[in-house]
């Protein structure tokens, strides 16, 4: 087994052991990992064609650099959680995140990925995306380009005690 092999499948064992509502246990994964570049194609053509139509509503889309490696960066991985219920998919996702994390490994939530898939009737196939399933989202997963010492800085929690 390599080393990302590994890495990949203590990333999904966080996911699969995250509580989900009435247990259900609905969350799946796609790994890509042979079709990363194929999907990245198809994701591109796909992003790109869109971007006209978003940058009417997503003023930083007029001036967006989409380049050959803008879905995935480089990376060797890409995981495509998918669950019959929203918030079963993101709470895995999120503690998907925070396993890659405490591995080392660099995450990126690709929310344009995840539109390419919702937009394309080949990507949806390649992810197997069934009719009772919905996307939650992609995690990029491999080597971070930048280590950061701390987080980033955030405001008070606004707590209300009664």
């Amino acid at each position: 087994m390599t080393s990302i092999t590994f890495f990949v499948a203590k990333v999904i064992e966080a996911g699969r052991y995250t509580p989900t509502g009435g247990n259900r246990q609905d969350v799946s994964y796609v790994v890509l990992r042979e079709k990363i570049g194929e999907s990245e194609k198809i994701a591109l053509d796909v992003v790109r064609k869109m971007q006209p139509a978003l940058a009417k509503v997503i003023p930083y889309m007029k001036n967006l650099v989409i380049s050959d490696d803008f879905m995935f960066k480089g990376a060797p991985v890409a995981i495509v959680i998918k669950s019959a219920d929203l918030l079963n998919g993101a709470l895995a996702a999120s503690m998907m995140e925070i396993m890659a994390q405490s591995l080392g490994l660099g995450v990126l939530y690709s929310g344009f990925f995840t539109m390419a898939i919702r937009e394309s009737e080949e990507l949806k196939q390649m992810v197997e995306l069934s009719e009772h399933e919905q996307l939650v989202t992609t995690l990029v997963i491999g080597n971070p380009a930048v280590k950061y010492v701390r987080t980033a800085q955030r405001d008070t929690a606004k707590v209300i005690y009664k």
